[in-house]
């Protein structure tokens, strides 16, 4: 083995270092030289094989990080423009909802300034119309305050007489518009 060691000091090739400690080598050196060589290389191969493995988790766990980072951006953007969404419904309904009730005062001031009968029913048809629009109004208002949780329930009597002639009053000039007879069925509860 020594003068193996000493033709690689001496500029020999590794193959020509091999071939000198094979012919030099007892059986047994031989073995006990070439287990070691073979536990060399075993582990070698599983230190680069750790290696790659502890890369692998690196990027990964860089992804993870990533895409966490990102969720985030995502979350806050979305919180951002729910809270932006929320402002505008709230400014948006008391916009509208200013000149509806408007609309309701006049209709009712001329209703006691005293009208035709033709213009009493249309007159109706306009207060029940702008009493729908304030409920639809209500209703967007009520799912932000659901969102913001916010939202108090309260309990109410409804005559479905009284729902369903109100939903007629809104929908009997567009039915008339087409020719059409829009009618409510007689006995509601």
């Amino acid at each position: 083995m020594a003068m193996a060691v000493l033709a690689l000091q001496s500029g020999a090739p590794p193959e020509e270092a091999k071939s000198i400690a094979n012919g030099e080598m007892s059986g047994t050196t031989k073995i006990m030289i070439e287990t070691v060589m073979l536990m060399y290389d075993n582990l070698a191969s599983r230190i680069v094989q750790l290696t790659r493995e502890i890369n692998r988790q690196k990027n990964i766990e860089h992804k993870l990080h990533q895409a966490h980072d990102a969720l985030k951006r995502a979350k806050d953007e979305a919180e951002a423009a729910n809270l932006a969404k929320s402002a505008f419904l709230a400014n948006m309904s008391h916009e509208i909802r200013t000149p509806l009730n408007t609309i309701a005062g006049t209709v009712h001031l001329m209703k006691r300034d005293g009208v035709s009968e033709k213009q009493s029913k249309q007159l109706r048809q306009v207060d029940e119309s702008s009493q729908h629009l304030l409920s639809v109004i209500n209703n967007i208002l009520d799912l932000s305050k659901i969102e913001a949780g916010k939202l108090t329930l309260e309990e109410s009597p409804m005559v479905i007489s009284n729902m369903m002639s109100d939903v007629c009053s809104i929908l009997i000039q567009r039915a008339q518009a087409k020719g059409l007879k829009l009618k409510i069925p007689s006995p509601l509860p």
